[in-house]
């Protein structure tokens, strides 16, 4: 947490509520539900709260409202976290969110935290393929990279040519070259972790702690302690 920019409000002070005064009553009542554990009410704001968001992402990047937009991915993610509630289906959602991610690159993490709700889809999977191959901003690569390194199925094949080819490239950016690591240390296979093993002095040359720090996660097989 960044405290020198961050500043923690209680949800009775006068700034936390300035702040919510102009949002809709649902994300009110979502919270209320799920603080309560209210299954039944849970479970019927779920529904509203997809229905909201659509509308919200379907006006593009014109009238695009972040704030509030974060606040309904905030609430739709907190509510998936009832393994009982009745899931609606995310799909039309993340379809969107992926070809937001390609007009709007600057919002890449709002969209990202919403899809991984379906990292072991194939269409976030394939959409996220696609995204690398054009993407122009390390920062959004490495959200891009983070999102499929969670997975625990791989669906696209064609990204672990494409992990492997950004590590061996030295003109990418160091945090898409350390994702991608350890991307291919998890979904990889031996030979592909030989490779990184074998970067690695060339990573201690360089002093880059940031790089040796991913190559040791993605060859799991060093003591914890060695990696923090």
């Amino acid at each position: 947490l960044a405290s020198h920019k961050t500043e923690i409000w209680e949800r009775s002070g006068g700034e936390y509520n300035n702040f919510v005064k102009d949002f809709p009553e649902i994300l009110i009542k979502t919270d209320e539900a799920y603080q309560r554990r209210d299954r039944q009410q849970v479970n019927f704001y779920l529904a509203q709260l997809v229905i909201d968001l659509k509308k919200l992402i379907g006006r593009g990047k014109m009238d695009f409202d972040e704030r509030l937009v974060r606040a309904y991915i905030w609430r739709i993610i907190k509510c998936h976290r009832f393994t009982e509630l009745d899931k609606p289906d995310l799909q039309s959602i993340g379809v969107a969110c992926l070809r937001l991610i390609d007009v709007m690159p600057d919002r890449t993490d709002t969209f990202v935290n919403l899809l991984l709700l379906h990292k072991e889809r194939k269409y976030v999977q394939t959409g996220a393929y696609n995204l690398l191959k054009e993407s122009i901003y390390p920062w959004q690569e490495m959200h891009l990279w983070r999102l499929i390194l969670q997975s625990n199925t791989i669906k696209k094949s064609e990204l672990l040519q494409l992990a492997s080819e950004r590590i061996r490239d030295d003109s990418i950016h160091e945090s898409v070259r350390g994702y991608s690591m350890i991307f291919l240390g998890k979904h990889g296979d031996y030979q592909d972790r030989d490779m990184i093993e074998s970067l690695l002095n060339t990573i201690h040359e360089t002093h880059s702690y940031f790089m040796t720090r991913c190559a040791l996660i993605a060859l799991q097989k060093h003591p914890e302690k060695t990696t923090i």
